[in-house]
């Protein structure tokens, strides 16, 4: 049995020594490299448009500034819940039209109070003039 058990010893020592002594592959190895992407190619552009956000937390925006930042829309808090108007949105409103921003309006929408009074609300606030189209389904 002492053989055995030596013989044993040997074979498995000696497995371990040549599986060590193997060049092995390992999974970094197997990874496909990237292709390489040739200088000559042209990469595709994209311009960025810049708008903001304002509302009465802003207190007085410096339109021709926001204008020199290269912003080109505003989004501008009208309303909120079913109450709250934004005592700043109507100022706000002119003064990106003055300074040539587009301009777009939103409600801040509350889960404690009816959608409904809430979407009244704003629509109420907002005036946008002949051509808008505000349509809400029910």
């Amino acid at each position: 049995m002492n053989y055995l058990n030596r013989t044993t010893s040997l074979v498995l020592i000696s497995l371990l020594v040549w599986s060590c002594s193997k060049e092995q592959n390992t999974v970094q190895e197997n990874i496909p490299k990237p292709i390489q992407v040739s200088d000559s190619i042209e990469v595709k552009k994209t311009t960025q448009i810049l708008g903001i956000d304002v509302s009465h937390f802003q207190g007085d925006v410096n339109w021709s500034k926001v204008k020199e930042a290269k912003i080109t829309f505003v989004y501008d808090k009208a309303s909120e819940g079913k109450t709250f108007k934004d005592p700043d949105y109507a100022e706000n409103k002119i003064g990106a039209h003055q300074n040539g921003l587009a301009h777009g309006s939103y409600h801040f929408f509350t889960s404690d109070a009816d959608a409904l009074e809430q979407a009244e609300l704003f629509v109420n606030i907002i005036d946008y003039g002949p051509g808008i189209c505000l349509q809400f389904w029910i």
